[in-house]
């Protein structure tokens, strides 16, 4: 047998596969439309500065570095995982194949399309260094960046993958670690750097993030090294991950009996004692049939109470501090919390319809008396149910610190009640306008996709990802995004979903039932 023939299997297939020419013409037109339209558009605002340049390589830059750290929860995530599901994943192992073949293998299949997508960005973002301000080298300093940036997300989801068995849970993982690395562990160098002992420089390490962010000429310069070293290490921790994985997936494609929880871990992530829970089911049965049937996933619940309180806590230090240098970073935290409890309401909108379809339950459900605008009114309202107090009281406490922040200093409350009033409304129906579009366009795609479970992806890529390029430029235009979005889709969600499903053309759209 030759050496990795998954590899060579995909390789060959991605390098005749029409599809791969596709992507790499669409991506590349696609960015030099985008390119041209930043030099078209930033020099009415900024005049014609050397500044106009860098921010235009900054924005291209910066949605492929998105782009980049969301291909792991989207493309890698459930590879592995939708083999177990399958159960053709011990069918490779009845094979001489080993853990690294497949692994590898399913990773590359993967970078055929993304790296080639990649490789097309990059062309077009440079064509902002004809206005000046960004040099040959930060380009070919951040494209380094944005591959080893992929490479470690890519990697990131093969080992969610290979130790997850449903496609949820493995997508959570993913962007739980992602998050982590590439977030957390630079807040937490930045806290060392500056209130900690020295010589604890490996969490920014680890982050490929921090290369990425060391990679412009203003960051590189005063210490080289550090973007060497920290693409180094966060290079090699994206092999160990490949490593991990190829270990444990041999490992773990069995199903295995399920071992009980302890009692009070079962009971913190269940949100109350089995009889408690069951006695709550019952009731919701009696009452709310559909809300019954769509059921909840407590553990989601619990997970948006954790953010809740610490987000809570946090406001709450920083108001009783009153230090304005961590304003800059309670923003950040605060738009990653948000981005977070936005990607765990995309996966719930999509999670009972994308269910339905795999387990083939919806013939039952098409065989019962429900009306469309039955069920999906169900939906939104378990989506209520689930979000809707930690988020209310997320929102309750931070409104409270405003106003205990403003009775502290009243002198700037005249300067602050504008900005505040002007930037938080439209901050807030910003939020609330993408958990519509995310709610509605997310139901449809678990519906018509045909893969279900990338629904989640899919919906947060068109919500979340996309339109950020037109909201850089013009802020309001997320509103207009958002709207068109959710009267399109609100209005798709409105025709008989048993003509969706079932694709009878015979089947009249009209009919209540």
């Amino acid at each position: 047998m030759s050496f990795l023939p998954i590899v060579e299997r995909e390789l060959r297939e991605g390098a005749r596969r029409k599809s791969t020419r596709y992507v790499r013409l669409t991506v590349a037109a696609v960015a030099l439309v985008i390119s041209i339209f930043f030099m078209a558009f930033l020099p009415l605002l900024m005049g014609m500065s050397r500044t106009s340049g860098s921010s235009g390589f900054g924005l291209m830059t910066g949605y492929a570095f998105l782009l980049c750290l969301l291909a792991g929860v989207f493309v890698t995530a459930d590879c592995l995982s939708e083999e177990k599901r399958d159960g053709t994943l011990g069918l490779l192992f009845l094979t001489d194949l080993c853990g690294y073949d497949v692994v590898l293998g399913k990773l590359v299949s993967q970078l055929v399309y993304l790296g080639y997508a990649l490789l097309a960005i990059i062309p077009a973002a440079a064509l902002p260094m004809l206005f000046g301000g960004v040099t040959g080298g930060e380009l070919w300093r951040i494209s380094l960046a944005l591959v080893n940036l992929l490479f470690f997300s890519l990697a990131t989801g093969m080992f969610a993958s290979a130790l997850c068995r449903q496609a949820g849970q493995a997508m959570l993982l993913t962007g739980a670690l992602l998050l982590l690395v590439c977030f957390i562990s630079p807040i937490i160098q930045f806290i060392m750097d500056n209130f900690g002992p020295t010589g604890m420089k490996w969490f920014g390490w680890l982050s490929p993030a921090e290369a990425y962010s060391r990679a412009r000429e203003a960051t590189f310069f005063p210490q080289p090294n550090r973007f060497w070293v920290s693409l180094g290490v966060s290079h090699l921790f994206a092999w160990i991950l490949i490593a991990l994985a190829s270990w444990r997936l041999p490992r773990s494609w069995q199903d295995k009996p399920i071992k009980p929880r302890s009692k009070p871990l079962a009971e913190f992530l269940n949100a109350g004692s089995g009889e408690s829970k069951l006695r709550r089911r019952r009731e919701l049965l009696d009452t709310a049939p559909l809300l019954w049937l769509i059921g909840e996933r407590t553990g989601v619940r619990s997970l948006l109470w954790i953010l809740a309180i610490g987000w809570s806590l946090l406001v709450v230090l920083v108001a009783i501090l009153q230090v304005e240098a961590l304003m800059p970073l309670l923003v950040l935290i605060g738009w990653l919390t948000a981005f977070l409890v936005k990607m765990l309401f995309a996966s719930q909108a999509c999670r009972f319809f994308a269910e339905a379809r795999r387990m083939g339950s919806f013939e039952l459900l098409l065989a019962a008396p429900i009306t469309t605008q039955q069920l999906v009114s169900a939906q939104w309202a378990s989506l209520r149910r689930t979000f809707g107090p930690p988020v209310l009281a997320a929102v309750g406490v931070s409104a409270l610190c405003v106003v205990y922040w403003m009775i502290l200093n009243p002198r700037g409350v005249d300067e602050a009640i504008p900005f505040i009033s002007i930037f938080g409304s439209f901050g807030a129906g910003l939020q609330l306008l993408d958990i519509l579009a995310l709610g509605n366009i997310g139901m449809w795609l678990a519906l018509t996709m045909r893969k279900p479970h990338l629904s989640t992806g899919a919906s947060i890529l068109f919500v979340l990802v996309l339109p950020l390029v037109g909201v850089w430029c013009a802020p309001f235009l997320g509103f207009i995004l958002d709207i068109i979005l959710i009267a399109v889709f609100l209005n798709k969600l409105q025709t008989n979903f048993r003509h969706v499903v079932l694709d009878r053309p015979g089947l009249s759209t009209d009919s209540s039932r």
